[in-house]
C-alpha cells in the first residue's frame, strides 16, 4: 500500500467530502464504533487493532477489516455500515482522518460439519485434519482461512499447481450453526517447465547461472517448497541485497495441464 505524501510546510484542514474522493491512503487517526449490541471488550479490541492503520479515503477497506475482526470472533453475519470520514488533514507525514461506523454484530455461530466435495487425491479424513476447528466450537473465520491455506499447501506439495477451492456455507439460523461444504477442483499434477527471467540481472552472469542450474529441476513434479529451496541454494553466494530482490512465481506455459513455467523477477 502506498501513502500519498503532500510536502506542505503547514497543516491544512479541508472539506472531508472532497478529500474522500482523492486517491491514495489515509491513516486512521481515530476509529469510533457505533453499536447498541456489541460487547465493550469486542469494541475495544477492534478500535485498538485498527487505529493507526492505512486505509482508502472512503474507509471501504476499513469497514471490511471491522467485519473481519467480528467474523474472527464468531459473528458470522456481522455488518459494518455507514462509514463516515471526518477531519481529514494533511501534513508532511501524510493524510489522516477520523472514521466512524455503525456495527451490527448479530449472533455468534458455531461450526457444524465440514464436508469435502470432488476430492480424489486425498481422503476426507486427511483433509478434515487440516482444520483445527471442531464441530460445536465458535466459527472463527481466521481458523477456517488457516485450514484452507493448509489445504492449498497439501495439494501444492503434490504438484497440483492449478488447484482451486470454493466454500459453500449452509447456515442454520435457528440453531446458529454453519455447516461448510468445500468444493475442490483438483486439476491434475503438473511438472516444472521452463525457467523465464524478467527484469535487469543484478550482476553479469546471474541469469546464465540460474538457467544452467534449472536444467536439473525441469521435469520434476511441481512443488513450491522445492522451488524455494532451489532458489535459496542458487543465490546463497550472492550479496544479500541482490538475493533478496529475486522473486519466483509460476505462469502457465504452452501446456498448462502438463507443466508450468517458472518466472523469476529481478527487481
Amino acid at each position: 500500500m502506498f501513502i500519498a505524501r503532500f510536502l506542505l510546510a503547514f497543516l491544512i484542514a479541508a472539506d472531508p467530502t472532497q478529500d474522500a474522493n482523492l486517491p491514495g491512503t489515509v491513516q486512521v487517526r481515530r476509529l469510533t464504533i457505533i453499536s447498541s449490541s456489541l460487547p465493550e471488550p469486542e469494541r475495544q479490541r477492534i478500535v485498538h487493532g485498527l487505529q493507526g492503520i492505512e486505509t482508502d479515503a472512503r474507509g471501504e477497506e476499513l469497514a471490511e477489516r471491522v467485519r473481519q475482526y467480528l467474523r474472527n470472533a464468531g459473528y458470522f453475519n456481522a455488518r459494518a455500515e455507514d462509514m463516515q470520514v471526518s477531519g481529514i488533514t494533511e501534513t508532511q507525514a501524510g493524510r489522516s482522518a477520523d472514521f466512524s461506523a455503525r456495527v451490527e454484530p448479530g449472533d455468534r455461530y458455531a461450526l457444524g460439519d465440514i464436508t469435502f466435495q470432488d476430492a480424489k487425491a486425498f481422503s476426507s479424513d486427511q483433509l478434515r485434519r487440516l482444520f483445527s476447528l471442531r464441530g460445536g466450537e465458535l466459527l472463527y473465520a481466521a481458523e477456517m482461512s488457516h485450514g484452507l491455506e493448509n489445504l492449498r499447501n497439501l495439494y501444492a506439495a503434490k504438484g497440483y499447481a492449478n488447484f482451486g477451492v470454493i466454500e459453500k456455507p449452509m447456515i442454520d439460523n435457528t440453531r446458529h450453526v454453519v455447516d461448510i461444504i468445500i468444493v475442490i477442483d483438483e486439476g491434475r499434477p503438473v511438472s516444472l517447465g521452463s525457467l523465464r527471467l524478467e527484469g535487469r540481472e543484478l550482476f553479469a552472469g546471474a541469469g546464465r547461472s540460474l538457467l544452467a542450474s534449472w536444467k536439473d529441476m525441469q521435469g520434476k513434479l511441481y512443488n513450491p517448497d522445492l522451488l524455494k529451496q532451489w532458489l535459496a541454494t542458487n543465490t546463497s553466494g550472492w550479496p544479500h541485497e541482490a538475493a533478496s530482490t529475486v522473486n519466483a512465481d509460476w505462469v502457465a506455459g504452452s501446456a498448462p495441464d502438463v507443466a508450468v513455467d517458472i518466472l523469476l523477477h529481478f527487481q
